[in-house]
């Protein structure tokens, strides 16, 4: 493998990164793997490889070939990488898109509570309260309940904890999947939502706790519920949890990762 022909090729790989990138946009699946705020520099790589790609493959076209001046076996090596990134573009292209739930709460766990100490509370309290002011206001009422949208999951759980006491006894609708937790009591189950700051790498997954009376057990997968909020103690701590009244299987939402809260950060 000569010069220019290898850099035919690393043109092309670039050339390839940029389309994965671009496929991932254009389905919408770039959601499912990086956020929302982190998105533009995905676009800004992008960019990067696309230039890259034209430049290796216009300098490739633009010079002649010339013999390897110190043997081949390094380009052997290349080859090698070649394959291997080439390998990496197909299953990039090829892997359907997956949404994280129960199996991977499973693996990681999900969070009940927010690491927050009373010295931040009283710092920034102010905040706080003009933050989950904005938080309350979104909420809708539907039915005399409240219904929480699926991109303010993680910010209506921070409101309910933070406002317990005046949420006790209110009904809400919330959407999520099933997460069943062997930590709870064996009617119990977390109805659970995951949440990443930067890629899907760095993911959480959050729970609201539904206690349940239903004899039927709920599927493991995507549910609307409506339930009154109560509390409950958890390692000391009292959080709301969800006293179940009603239920409805349904397919993933769109937005399927949730935005963290301040909270969360």
């Amino acid at each position: 493998m000569n010069k220019e022909y290898s850099q035919y090729i690393s043109g092309i790989l670039y050339m390839g990164f940029f389309l994965l990138f671009l496929a991932l946009f254009l389905h919408g699946s770039i959601d499912y793997y990086i956020a929302p705020n982190m998105q533009k520099f995905v676009l800004f790589a992008m960019l990067v490889f696309f230039v890259l790609g034209i430049t290796q493959m216009w300098k490739s076209s633009a010079k002649k070939k010339s013999d390897c001046e110190k043997g081949c076996s390094h380009h052997r090596k290349n080859s090698s990488s070649f394959i291997f990134i080439f390998l990496v573009i197909i299953i990039g292209f090829i892997l359907p898109d997956y949404i994280m739930t129960e199996k991977m709460a499973h693996l990681k766990g999900v969070q009940y509570t927010f690491s927050l100490s009373e010295q931040s509370l009283s710092h920034n309290q102010s905040a706080y309260d003009r933050h989950f002011d904005i938080v309350e206001n979104n909420l809708k009422s539907v039915n005399n309940a409240w219904q929480v949208e699926d991109a303010d999951f993680l910010e209506a759980l921070g409101l309910i904890h933070y406002r317990i006491d005046q949420y006790i006894g209110e009904e809400m609708i919330w959407t999520g999947f099933v997460y069943r937790d062997p930590k709870l009591e064996e009617s119990d189950f977390a109805l659970s939502r995951f949440s990443f700051s930067c890629c899907v790498a760095d993911s959480i997954g959050y729970g609201l706790i539904v206690e349940s009376t239903v004899e039927k057990e709920i599927p493991s997968d995507w549910v609307r519920i409506k339930g009154v909020i109560q509390e409950k103690e958890i390692n000391g701590e009292i959080i709301p949890s969800l006293k179940l009244l009603s239920y409805e299987s349904i397919d993933a939402p769109p937005t399927a990762y949730v935005t963290p809260t301040i909270f969360s950060q």
